[in-house]
């Protein structure tokens, strides 16, 4: 059923996205969401280097991170907010800008307990694909409280 009052946001959703299902696979959808961005604006990388799974320890437990190596677009230090929105908005307020089609905003795993603060990573969403643990889940289990979306 079509509702005559949507946003405009989800009606430009919509008419970006129409299409994608289409394509199959998740990496397919990913890779044609990544070409689009990319047509639409191309974000220089920070450096040369590529995304890669690294290993850190946190309270004791081994984990696999994601390290954007030079495969960023932006990098700014945030106040965890308790949401992944609200650590999008925040992200953005420093930056100055909103993430675009194809760009996802990963928390590094470098959070700190004691200040509340960590690192967030403006990238591809290409290359944020692969699967880790990151600043979200230092901060469920330095809170024991499970993060929200």
């Amino acid at each position: 059923m079509r509702t005559r009052h949507r946003s405009k946001a989800l009606r430009a959703h919509i008419r970006n996205t129409r299409g994608l299902s289409r394509l199959g696979s998740p990496e397919s959808v990913a890779q044609a969401i990544d070409q689009r961005a990319t047509r639409l604006r191309r974000a220089p990388l920070q450096g040369l280097g590529p995304a890669r799974r690294t290993n850190f320890t946190y309270l004791a437990q081994r984990r696999r991170g994601l390290d954007p190596g030079g495969r960023y677009i932006a990098r700014v230090r945030i106040r965890y907010t308790g949401s992944r929105r609200g650590d999008y908005a925040a992200a953005e307020r420093i930056l100055g800008r909103r993430r675009q089609v194809g760009e996802v905003w990963h928390h590094f795993h470098d959070y700190n307990s004691q200040s509340n603060q960590g690192t967030m990573y403006l990238m591809r969403l290409t290359d944020h694909s692969l699967p880790h643990s990151g600043g979200v889940w230092m901060y469920e289990a330095a809170r024991g409280v499970s993060y929200g979306y």
